[in-house]
């Protein structure tokens, strides 16, 4: 045995502090929540979650485009349907004018409220926006997808062909033709609707799944970034007795060359 020094000790030291880093390093892992603390670890898996988490947002601020998009479809989609309550109402009057016994200012009365509802048609064609865009008479382009070719056509939607300023109510023959004519412009304003709400249908499918994307995205992301709380909190109570252990081993190891001595002192 040498006296002078302590090989043993020195021996169990190193161990020693390495089970201290280790146990830090778990220690850091708990306490952040990120697998890869310190972050001079794991720097390749951390550059394919920074990855995954670019693509994350990317794909968010496409869902809020997208949403405007849906708004845009079912804005012209209630539109739609306020015009064909109009053209209901109208069907109305002109159905009320066909009464024979119906006076000349009862139709008048009648036709002045045909007309007007006219009116609230061609205003809605041609003022309608949603966030600034005509919501009819132009086409509108929205992009939908990762690439710049992934867009959403809204056909023109022509409202202003459904104008009726050339029919009236003031006598049943004139009655007789509106009630004709609007079912045409009915017929025409359903067409328009079912283009409509196609269009919106495919937004808000695009939607569904760019949030599956977003989900399935972060789900491995989280799975690459993000410690298994379980598993660390095993492997920090391991690193922990051990440390614990190393940390006994070596206050015993430094009483040795003391031992020594006295051992010696007591054979002289």
């Amino acid at each position: 045995m040498i006296i002078g020094s302590n090989t043993i000790a020195a021996s169990v030291f190193v161990p020693y502090i390495q089970s201290l880093n280790s146990l830090q390093n778990s220690s850091l892992k708990l306490s952040t929540g990120e697998k890869y603390a310190p972050l001079s670890s794991g720097n390749a898996e951390l550059g394919i979650a920074n990855d995954f988490r670019r693509k994350i947002k990317g794909i968010n601020a496409l869902i809020s485009g997208q949403e405007d998009a849906k708004g845009y479809a079912q804005t012209q989609d209630e539109i739609l349907s306020e015009v064909a309550d109009i053209i209901q109402r109208m069907n109305e009057l002109a159905t009320s004018a066909l009464d024979t016994t119906k006076t000349a200012d009862e139709r008048a009365a009648l036709n002045t409220e045909f007309a007007a509802l006219d009116q609230e048609v061609e205003d809605l064609a041609a003022n309608s926006t949603y966030n600034g865009t005509r919501l009819f008479e132009t086409t509108t382009t929205v992009r939908i997808g990762l690439e710049t070719t992934d867009t959403v056509v809204f056909s023109r939607v022509r409202l202003s062909l459904l104008s009726f300023s050339n029919l009236s109510v003031t006598n049943t023959t004139a009655a007789q033709s509106a009630v004709s004519r609007l079912a045409e412009r009915l017929a025409s304003l359903n067409v328009m609707r079912a283009i409509s709400q196609a269009q919106g249908s495919r937004v808000e499918r695009t939607i569904s799944v760019s949030r599956e994307m977003v989900s399935n995205l972060g789900a491995t992301e989280s799975a690459i970034r993000n410690v298994d709380l379980a598993e660390e909190t095993g492997e920090f109570t391991r690193k922990q007795v051990i440390s614990t252990s190393a940390q006994t081993v070596l206050a015993s190891v430094q009483r040795l060359p003391s031992s020594a001595s006295v051992f010696l002192s007591n054979l002289q």
